[in-house]
């Protein structure tokens, strides 16, 4: 029996976002948190907050504690 090789599905579009500043992360995250509350809590929303709150995070832009809180509110 010959196999059927690999099959061709559905690819998931990915982007990639760059931001020169904190700033620039806070302006989208609040864009994105306001899409959330509005109802649109699509995969792709919550993924892009989560991105952003992480490079909030490691640029220190904001601490742990604020992380975590902000995290828990929006996107678990």
């Amino acid at each position: 029996m010959k196999g059927k090789g690999m099959q061709k599905g559905r690819q998931m579009e990915r982007r990639v976002y760059f931001y020169n500043d904190a700033k620039e992360l806070l302006q989208k995250l609040t864009l994105i948190i306001g899409v959330i509350e509005a109802g649109n809590t699509s995969i792709e929303m919550r993924n892009t907050g989560q991105s952003i709150f992480d490079a909030l995070l490691r640029s220190k832009a904001m601490n742990k504690g604020q992380y975590q809180k902000l995290v828990q509110k929006y996107f678990i």
